[in-house]
């Protein structure tokens, strides 16, 4: 049971790093408010890209929880729930790798989405472990995901995207 205690708590790691409806105000202290930006200098591009994100964060969000293991579940349930998890991740990356970016976060964003991608293979990793049995390489596979996950958090963090990083 220690072992899918640990699957579930790794697939939260996933979720973590892309979800709850990013928000970008520029802020990374959580102090900055509306009123710091007067509406009219926006930057458009800027804000549909914000607007963009969030939109995607919360469809990966939901996906997430849809797809998370039930209490319970076998250790192959919940490999499966972890690879469709991983599936939602990566759909979630894709659509945001679409995204017209502004042009001064494009490298930024791009090795936030890089990170966030390796924080899924290992996750898959793991899944397969799981489903195997095989205890060393999930531990190995869960621990540099969250090692992967904790740089993608602080990336996010750098692109003032404060609600997509992983923070517990």
């Amino acid at each position: 049971m220690g072992l899918l205690t640990r699957a579930v708590s790794a697939l939260l790691v996933v979720g973590s790093v892309l979800a709850s409806g990013c928000t970008d105000d520029g802020d990374t202290d959580g102090t900055a408010s509306a009123s710091t930006a007067p509406t009219s200098t926006v930057d458009p591009v800027r804000d549909e890209f914000r607007r963009s994100v969030e939109t995607i964060c919360s469809d990966v969000t939901d996906a997430l929880v849809d797809r998370a293991p039930s209490d319970g579940a076998t250790p192959a349930a919940a490999a499966a729930a972890l690879t469709s998890m991983v599936d939602a991740n990566r759909d979630g990356v894709d659509r945001m790798r679409a995204l017209d970016l502004p042009a001064d976060v494009e490298e930024e964003f791009a090795s936030w989405l890089d990170l966030v991608d390796e924080t899924a293979k290992q996750l898959e990793v793991g899944s397969l472990a799981l489903r195997a049995g095989d205890e060393a390489t999930f531990t190995q596979a869960m621990g540099e995901a969250q090692e992967v996950g904790a740089q993608a958090s602080a990336a996010a963090l750098e692109l003032g995207l404060p609600d997509c990083a992983f923070s517990g």
